[in-house]
């Protein structure tokens, strides 16, 4: 029967996993050897009906297909708690199942990190539905963490700063807007993020900006080409910035994932301001 496996994550709220709870049919509940099976994905969690056993194991295979919210759900939980002790939940139609803790879970990589949190983020920007009938691979996946790691790491942060050699003065402003976007599965999804630009530091050609308060201004998941998402994504942009009451800047034509590539290659970026 469906069933939604339930972890705390590091921001203090449930992120939900589909799952399916198997009941044997041919053993009696009060038998020894009785077990209730929770299967997530790359979760396998076994239970007695008083709780008494609870045996959890993991499963990571790189190239196997599987739902995204599974895909996630497994790095999320194996991420969170091998941090501290991760409370998770089973919930059934009727109501809870079951509760458990998990801790020390043996880990794969450092990579772990950095896709729970990117995966979260999608997640949030697909929805529970969504998330759960997108079919992808880790392997697959390592091209939306590219694509989606910098509005990730704002978001995650709730702060950015920027520096850089400029050969002018910069014009004064207010917002700093930006997308980004990714193809998952059959879905292309992305947003349109806004930071308040707090505060410059000048030290002669050098300039440091420093930015707060980010959200996003509105998000996107359609089945199309991701050419026809940007596109999108790039008209709408330009109407937020004809709208807005404050001077607004845009790097890099707008596009985080080029603005994040640019400086891990060391290359030059343009900033427009109107």
């Amino acid at each position: 029967m469906p069933a939604v496996l339930k972890i705390l994550d590091e921001n203090g709220r449930f992120f939900d996993i589909s799952a399916i709870c198997r009941v044997p049919k041919l053993i009696h509940p009060t038998d020894p050897n009785f077990r209730i099976r929770i299967d997530a994905g790359g979760i396998d969690i076994l239970t007695s009906p008083n709780q008494s056993v609870n045996d959890i194991r993991f499963s990571l295979d790189l190239d196997g297909y599987g739902p995204f919210d599974q895909k996630i759900g497994l790095v999320s939980m194996l991420a969170y708690a091998s941090k501290k002790p991760l409370r998770f939940e089973v919930h059934l139609e009727h109501g809870k199942l079951f509760g458990g803790e998990v801790s020390d879970p043996p880990l794969p990589g450092d990579w772990i990190y950095q896709h729970a949190k990117v995966g979260a983020h999608i997640c949030d920007l697909l929805g529970p539905q969504k998330s759960s009938e997108v079919q992808t691979s880790f392997s697959e996946f390592q091209k939306n963490v590219a694509d989606m790691h910098l509005a990730t790491a704002i978001m995650q942060s709730g702060s950015l700063r920027f520096d850089g050699e400029f050969k002018s003065d910069v014009d004064e402003f207010e917002l700093l807007i930006g997308y980004s976007c990714t193809k998952i599965g059959s879905w292309s999804v992305g947003a349109i993020y806004q930071i308040d630009h707090k505060a410059r530091k000048r030290d002669r050609l050098r300039q440091t900006f420093y930015f707060g308060n980010p959200k996003i201004v509105k998000s996107f998941a359609f089945k199309q080409p991701i050419s026809s998402l940007e596109k999108t994504l790039t008209q709408e942009l330009e109407s937020i910035r004809l709208e807005a009451t404050a001077p607004s800047a845009i790097i890099m034509d707008g596009n985080l994932t080029t603005w994040w590539r640019a400086m891990e290659n060391g290359e030059g970026i343009s900033i427009d301001i109107e």
